[in-house]
């Protein structure tokens, strides 16, 4: 699903943010 990997992508962002 192309917003799974969205989502994914946006939640390692974040992660990697804090």
């Amino acid at each position: 699903n192309a917003f799974d990997y969205w989502g994914k992508g946006t939640m390692v962002t974040v992660t990697s943010g804090m």
